[in-house]
């Protein structure tokens, strides 16, 4: 085949450029002819492809990095048209190609949860949200390569991209690091020749740009341990980065900074260096609390050498740590509490838990299967594609092949749950399951215009509860699993759509579980401590809910729904549903945790709640003492107090 790579920099340092030299390189052994069309090209960076691999350098003016990007684009697309080639790969978002390598996160979802909403009305924001709607969005026939199955969420989140279109890559794994960690000493050689001694507990990072691979929080972790703990360790920092501001940070912690020779260090900042795998024999742990990650090979990496890893959720290989046991993954959103007190558990853990030898089996399957080989033979395949009005999963098409498009499902009728104002809720029945739809077909202007009168946010579409869902799961949160979405039309009051999700597994509301209704008796003690967990347990899921920047809007007790079974409490799952009023921002504003918190205090006031219960929400929310939880957060809880009295109040009235 004749195939078009396309990649703005070709580094020798990116691994997106590595990546792609590797499935170049694959593919000339595989007889293939490759061009490659670069705009950029750093250091020795042609020395990563093969000679039989020619590489067109286009030019790309511009006076500004996103509209550089455009021509580069436009000027490669011309060219891959040109008819010289059977498929064409982009490793940037570029409309137009067949295929396109994603190892990047959402450029929508980054800039929504760093910037405010004025980021929106830039020239940046608006050439690059068209360009990754023109590669992700419905009517696209572009296949996408993930390099992890969290990065495909996210992108489904955003866009509701369809299961044809995606194809989730396996980690990658360097056929010749097997024999580079055959090669390797034992670990008191590997720690004499790294000048650390046998005694140390070595908790490693690496990685370039410190603050996003979460260096930071290591340091603070570190200080925080307990003192007779915080003796024995040393962080070895290994990779390339702005080490002045962490080197200030540790010394404000107390914590001594060392080179790479001082064996007397708590924190040693190495550099960039080609001996990780031999750092990796000398450590007992990889610690890796990254802010952004979309893959994270280390962490690969670490579990082919047997290397135990702690990481945050958001790493796109977390998932594969703790699918085989090979670490611990902290919950997202990010809590420094959390990392502070599980890094002193795992150090505490590490001679008598088997994450290593898990994660170092997991590797060895993972060596079977070759990323390149997978890649190349899909385009191959060449899929045909066609573009589409709507998502619907592939075991939703199974259960209910009636459906195809977005008409069907708005024509679809069942058993009424809910009916409102241009909203429908009904459950059907597929061959071996259930699910629930939800329609939506307009409210109209004088709905709308009511809302915003009385400073209400009118509900407009199923959009809000898609995305909820997503996120909701992405940090842990169980909800219905939505598996069908479509939206139609521009005009606000009369746009329709539609979601589709799940059907829950045998559960009750909270507001009827017996443990938490006032008049059931709670003088036992088996009682009482299912009460107390499940406080716990909904506190637990509301911090991290308004920590992540999302309000529910309707957050009472009658939407927190627990599995039944025979399982115990802890096991058993909580759900959070109703989402459709849900909202997501970079934080939460201060009345709106007031209108939740107020709101699920409303819901609990026939529970019976003691004040000791009450206090042990507060603690649990606040992720705080209980003197402290309350003195400074007294506005909030004052707030939220007479929020709730009013609503009784008003109940009371009619």
């Amino acid at each position: 085949m004749r195939l078009a790579f396309a990649i703005y920099t070709l580094s020798p340092w990116s691994g997106l450029a590595k990546d792609c030299a590797r499935i170049a390189k694959c593919a000339v052994d595989r007889g293939d002819q490759v061009t490659v069309f670069v705009t950029r090209i750093v250091d020795e960076a042609l020395d990563m492809l093969p000679n039989d691999i020619e590489v067109q350098q286009l030019s790309a003016p511009g006076l500004s990095n996103h509209a550089r990007m455009k021509h580069f684009g436009a000027e490669s697309i011309e060219r891959v048209h040109s008819g010289l080639f059977d498929a064409s790969i982009s490793f940037n978002r570029l409309p137009g190609f067949m295929f396109y390598y994603c190892a990047d996160a959402s450029f929508v979802l980054r800039a929504r949860s760093r910037h405010s909403r004025l980021y929106r009305l830039t020239s940046r924001y608006r050439r690059s949200t068209s360009a990754e709607r023109a590669v992700f969005g419905l009517t696209s026939t572009c296949v996408v390569f993930f390099v992890s199955e969290v990065l495909r969420q996210q992108y489904r989140e955003v866009y509701a991209l369809a299961d044809a279109r995606s194809v989730v890559l396996p980690p990658f794994i360097s056929p010749d690091r097997s024999a580079i960690l055959a090669g390797l000493p034992g670990v008191p050689e590997a720690r004499d020749m790294l000048k650390i001694s046998i005694d140390r507990l070595v908790v490693l990072s690496v990685g370039s740009s410190f603050m996003t691979k979460g260096v930071d929080r290591s340091i603070r972790a570190i200080a925080a341990l307990p003192a007779s703990l915080k003796e024995r360790v040393m962080l070895v920092v290994v990779g390339s980065g702005t080490e002045q501001p962490l080197i200030s940070l540790a010394k404000d912690l107390g914590l001594p900074v060392g080179s790479n020779n001082d064996a007397t260090a708590m924190i040693r900042f190495v550099g960039p260096s080609k001996k990780v795998p031999l750092y990796m024999k000398a450590a007992n742990l990889l610690l890796h609390p990254a802010r952004n990650e979309a893959s994270g090979t280390v962490l690969v990496e670490a579990m082919q050498s047997g290397l135990p890893v702690l990481c945050s959720g958001v790493c796109g290989y977390a998932p594969l740590v703790r699918k085989v046991n090979a670490g611990v993954v902290l919950n997202e959103p990010f809590q420094q509490k959390e990392l502070n007190k599980i890094l002193a558990v795992t150090l505490g853990d590490l001679h008598s838990s088997s994450w290593g030898r898990n994660g170092a089996r997991q590797i060895a399957d993972i060596e079977a299967r070759s990323m390149p080989e997978i890649v190349l033979n899909t385009v191959q395949e060449l899929p045909r594609i066609e573009s589409t009005d709507c998502y619907l999963g592939e075991q939703l098409k199974r259960e209910l092949p009636g459906i195809s498009d977005f008409d069907s499902v708005m024509n679809l009728d069942g058993q009424t749950f809910r009916r409102a104002l241009g909203r429908h809720t009904f459950k059907v029945e597929g061959k071996q399951k259930n699910f629930f739809v939800k329609t939506h077909t307009g409210v109209g202007w004088a709905e709308i215009c009511k809302n915003l009168v009385s400073l209400k946010l009118p509900v407009l579409g199923a959009k809000p509860e898609w995305q909820g869902a997503h996120r909701l799961r992405s940090i842990g949160i169980d909800t219905l699993e939505a598996v069908g979405f479509g939206q139609s039309g521009l005009n606000p009051a009369t746009r329709k759509s539609f979601i589709i999700s799940d059907e829950l597994p045998e559960s009750r509301s909270l507001e009827a579980w017996p443990p938490l209704v006032r008049y059931v008796a709670c003088s036992d003690k088996q009682t009482m401590l299912e009460r107390r967990k499940i406080i716990r347990r909904v506190a637990n899921i509301v911090r991290r809910l308004h920590a992540a920047g999302i309000n529910h809007r309707d957050l009472y007790l009658c939407h927190f729904w627990l599995e039944e079974g025979p399982a115990e409490l802890n096991k058993k799952r909580l759900f959070l549903i109703d989402l459709h009023r849900i909202q997501i921002r970079r934080q939460v504003p201060f009345r709106w945790l007031v209108k939740d918190l107020g709101g699920l205090y409303y819901s609990a006031a026939d529970c019976g709640l003691s004040r000791t219960d009450i206090l042990r929400f507060v603690c649990e929310y606040s992720n705080q003492p209980s003197r402290q939880a309350i003195t400074k957060n007294y506005k909030l809880w004052r707030s939220v107090i007479r929020r709730a009295d009013r609503m009784i109040g008003a109940a009371k009235q009619g």
